[in-house]
């Protein structure tokens, strides 16, 4: 199968790449390669390498600054979606599409499911929604996937800030009343092969629609920083910090100009049913990454 991958630099986008680049031929494309803000470019990609299945792993990602960028963030997480998903409903293409779990409003006691309703708080997670909105309009035959938390050895993401904050500082103030499962890019790019393979085999049709893909248990990211330290400190990692100097602090008391769902829990069992799969405890995830990232660095070294 000819894949046409968005987004290729990203964390998902860089794992969807790793797991099928094997099997298939993917065409990976970074922004500088093609520009969500222009849609002759996108189109021009389309046309010229004529895939089988689209990815679109593309996205404006930093929740806060989105808050100032308004027109730009919804350029490339929605506009730019849609404009994909018209083009892919003319030439027949299938669509693989991620989301976030910030379409949410983390009011829910319970875990989101597919289904539920949307209610973002966030100008960063209204662009998502409204991209899922028209992907949906467009193209029927599409896969939208909602994750949550996501890390990679490979990304600046919130399990190497922690190692470089660990590493300058004694102490440490991290928000203990948001919840949500991290999830490994690798893990993501396993379970969407799954669905590439049903695209394959022409067993889509019955189950295109939306999912929610997010590892087990969930946790407050003081907890998440927490367990990081530990990690570090069981593998000797030379660190400042322990994990007794991280302080939990409330989010209303912490400075971040975009609003985020206290408590955006995603519900994986529609997943886990098609495929049979046991998702893994987020911790062995969080460990085999931390691995990765001490180890590349002592090979810089």
């Amino acid at each position: 199968m000819k894949i046409l991958l968005f987004g290729k630099q990203g964390q998902i986008g860089r794992a969807i790449y790793e797991q099928l680049k094997y099997k298939n031929e993917v065409i990976g494309l970074s922004r500088n390669q093609c520009d969500f803000r222009y849609h002759q470019q996108i189109e021009y990609c389309i046309s010229s390498i004529k895939p089988d299945l689209i990815i679109n792993a593309a996205a404006y990602t930093n929740v806060d600054l989105a808050e100032d960028h308004e027109d730009e963030v919804f350029q490339i997480n929605t506009i730019a979606p849609g404009f994909l998903a018209q083009k892919a409903n003319l030439l027949n293409i299938p669509i693989v599409h991620f989301s976030t779990d910030y379409v949410f409003d983390g009011k829910k006691e319970g875990a989101y499911i597919e289904e539920d309703l949307t209610h973002p708080l966030s100008v960063y997670g209204r662009s998502k929604c409204e991209g899922e909105r028209l992907l949906k309009l467009y193209q029927s035959k599409h896969f939208i996937i909602r994750t949550s938390q996501v890390f990679s050895p490979d990304s600046d993401n919130f399990i190497k800030k922690i190692i470089r904050l660990a590493k300058e500082k004694d102490n440490l103030f991290v928000i203990n009343d948001q919840y949500a499962a991290p999830t490994s890019a690798k893990w993501i790019a396993k379970v969407t092969s799954l669905f590439i393979e049903k695209i394959k085999s022409n067993e889509a049709f019955d189950i295109y629609g939306t999912y929610h893909i997010a590892l087990e248990n969930n946790i407050s990211w003081w907890e998440y920083a927490q367990y990081i330290v530990k990690v570090l400190v069981d593998l000797n990692v030379p660190i400042k910090l322990k994990p007794s100097a991280i302080m939990p602090i409330n989010s209303s008391d912490y400075r971040q100009k975009a609003l985020r769902p206290i408590h955006s829990i995603l519900d994986i069992s529609k997943v886990k049913k098609i495929f049979v799969l046991e998702f893994p405890h987020w911790r062995k995830e969080v460990e085999n990454t931390i691995n990765l990232i001490i180890q590349s660095s002592l090979h810089e070294k």
